[in-house]
């Protein structure tokens, strides 16, 4: 029996065809025929059944194809120790990033890795932290920037920075925000990101805090865009207030005096894959052109050390 039979295997099951699978494989579609034939000819059980519906698992083959997870994980798993101990670097790292107003040193990171490690593709996706989580448990990206924080004993992380957040306002709005609660905020309009969004997150820890509602009126992806509709009398928004600082100085915003939040930024990544060499390569580059500085002292709830964003 070969691995490969087993990668076939497997390939079948999930494209639910021959020809798909084939196609997955970059093989021919009689190629892998003759692989699920050989093999079901050497455990000397039928693998699958042809329906209407494509190529299905028989009882028989389900049970094998959860053996043979095993096995390709547990081979995997011997070459990325062959290539940790060679200290080998290649291949595509998927990195994902966030838009926020952390200064988030990309540009370095990927010149210092790419010149460590010429062989190694970079590809960078952008997308909100909870989306990041979820894409890097399910290995679809291998790292992540992300904003928050992450209680998951599967995630290996470390602090990059502290993005200050704040509510921010239109510019005519300052004298009334001066007076107002987190109650009269609330019958305001407000502009947020999507629901993975760490400061959507943030907000709906206010909201239970608070008791209150805090209803988006606007949705918008780019937090340059998000200071734009606030900066136009629109709404107000969670922001990185070292960010707003050029628009609060042109006098396009104001900021709500009586919130600051400190918002973590880490590198995330899986913890069974944190000694790859890929990995390791870099969570030292980010080590390196990140200093997280000085936590400075923020106006936060009882719960601002230990929510998980």
């Amino acid at each position: 029996m070969e691995l490969q039979h087993l990668k076939t295997l497997l390939a079948v099951a999930e494209a639910g065809s021959l020809t798909r699978a084939a196609e997955t494989l970059y093989v021919t579609q009689p190629a892998v025929s003759a692989q699920i034939k050989a093999l079901e000819v050497e455990l000397g059980v039928q693998l699958f059944r042809r329906t209407a519906r494509g190529m299905e698992l028989t009882h028989a083959g389900d049970e094998i194809l959860a053996v043979a997870h095993g096995v390709i994980d547990r081979a995997e798993a011997v070459t990325r120790t062959a290539e940790r101990l060679r200290g080998d670097v290649e291949g595509t790292l998927r990195l994902g990033t966030i838009d926020c107003g952390y200064p988030i040193k990309l540009a370095r990171m990927i010149g210092m890795i790419s010149v460590r490690h010429p062989e190694l593709e970079v590809n960078v996706v952008t997308s909100t932290s909870g989306e990041h989580r979820r894409s890097v448990l399910d290995q679809e990206i291998d790292a992540a920037i992300v904003e928050g924080w992450f209680e998951d004993d599967r995630l290996e992380s470390f602090r990059v920075g502290t993005s200050r957040l704040g509510v921010i306002g239109p510019a005519a709005w300052k004298d009334e925000l001066a007076g107002e609660s987190w109650s009269d905020l609330a019958a305001r309009p407000w502009v947020f990101q999507s629901n993975s969004c760490s400061y959507c997150v943030l907000m709906e820890r206010i909201s239970e805090e608070q008791q209150l509602r805090f209803t988006p009126q606007i949705r918008a992806e780019a937090c340059g865009t998000i200071k734009d509709l606030v900066a136009e009398g629109l709404a107000l928004s969670i922001s990185d207030l070292d960010d707003a600082a050029p628009q609060v100085e042109a006098g396009k915003l104001c900021i709500w005096p009586d919130f600051t939040f400190d918002m973590p930024v880490r590198l995330i990544m899986l913890r069974q894959r944190a000694d790859e060499p890929m990995l390791r390569g870099l969570a030292d580059v980010a080590r390196q052109v990140h200093d997280p500085g000085i936590r400075r002292k923020a106006k936060t709830s009882d719960w601002a050390e230990t929510v998980d964003l």
